[in-house]
């Protein structure tokens, strides 16, 4: 992944190093809560950083050198022969609602439409009012809702709701 920096951030490419920060934010039970992800063993996020090295960013605070949360991109795999791309995030909730995820992802967003990518989606499980809300402030726009089409963790199965943006639907300057 190329290295993308914002005004408090840079996101980049994880290493080894960042793995006790990332198995922190991934194994509290806030961020397990509302993603399809089961806890996770040092040896797991290794093998995610490993194996993710183009397809994570690594939120950073680039003045205190903290890693706070995680971008994910992934190809889209609902579309067929488009250039489209699937996102999924998270952020350490001591950080939550300070504007650093929405900061991030409009990056991430601009990025990806730079580099010719059609359309970008997120899905977001109903319950997660807050991911929701940022997806909609960003420009992303409801597709629709899978009923009772996630178990995630603890057994908990949820509706989860797809959201998509287009090039011209971005609202990146914030």
């Amino acid at each position: 992944m190329e290295t993308l920096k914002t005004e408090r951030l840079i996101l980049r490419s994880p290493t080894s190093s960042d793995a006790k920060a990332l198995l922190e934010i991934h194994n509290n039970e806030d961020i397990l809560k509302f993603n399809a992800m089961k806890k996770y063993e040092d040896k797991d996020m290794l093998n995610e950083i490993d194996e993710g090295r183009e397809t994570i960013y690594c939120l950073e605070l680039a003045q205190e050198k903290i890693v706070i949360g995680a971008i994910f991109v992934n190809d889209d795999h609902l579309r067929y022969q488009v250039n489209a791309k699937t996102l999924s995030y998270y952020l350490s909730p001591k950080y939550h609602r300070q504007g650093y995820m929405e900061e991030a992802l409009r990056r991430v967003v601009s990025s990806l439409f730079n580099k010719g990518c059609q359309v970008i989606s997120a899905r977001a499980f109903k319950a997660n009012h807050a991911s929701i809300s940022l997806l909609e402030k960003i420009g992303f726009v409801y597709e629709g809702t899978l009923r009772q089409g996630v178990k995630g963790y603890r057994g908990i199965i949820h509706d989860d709701t797809l959201y998509s943006i287009l090039p011209e639907e971005a609202n990146l300057t914030g």
